[in-house]
């Protein structure tokens, strides 16, 4: 499915208002979940809507400003079998062509991915790739840890020959 064209949104005060009045219940209650904290939810609330109406000169969106004020994200750690943290991984969703790559710690984080089923692989140069499959809704960060097994045939126990002649 190819992605929409981006939409340039013009945010008048008027817009604004429409845009706040409709999306300011849902994107509570998804705060208001994760930090089990109503205070805290209504001031993350608050600072979206000011950095939406800060940025609305420059602001792009791709399809509705609903499904972008609430887009899903992923977190975790990319560890060996045995625990060890593995920096430099490759993670990639496949749904959402987007990726990253673990940091010194062995975490990573990507941002923006649409609502649904997605297919989370994680590489690593000597081990086996993992892939899991996991389904987000709008406004969830699910964490996604993995731990990867070395390859079974690794470049030391190759038995190799060159023969001269």
């Amino acid at each position: 499915m190819p992605f929409p064209d981006p939409i340039r949104h013009h945010l008048d005060k008027q817009s604004f208002e429409r845009i706040y009045n409709q999306n300011w219940a849902k994107l509570y209650s998804i705060a208001l979940c994760r930090l089990e904290d109503e205070d805290l939810a209504k001031e993350l609330v608050q600072t979206i809507f000011v950095s939406l109406w800060e940025r609305r000169e420059s602001l792009v969106i791709a399809g509705s400003v609903s499904h972008y004020l609430t887009r899903a994200a992923i977190y975790g750690t990319v560890r060996s079998a045995e625990g060890e943290l593995l920096p430099g991984a490759t993670i990639s969703v496949k749904e959402n062509a987007a990726g990253t790559f673990s940091d010194q710690n062995g975490k990573f984080r990507i941002e923006k991915l649409r609502a649904g089923k997605l297919s989370v692989s994680v590489s690593f140069i000597g081990y086996q790739s993992q892939n899991q499959n996991i389904t987000v809704k709008d406004g969830d960060e699910q964490r996604v840890d993995f731990k990867l097994s070395a390859n079974a045939t690794d470049l030391e126990d190759r038995n190799t020959s060159c023969d001269t002649a």
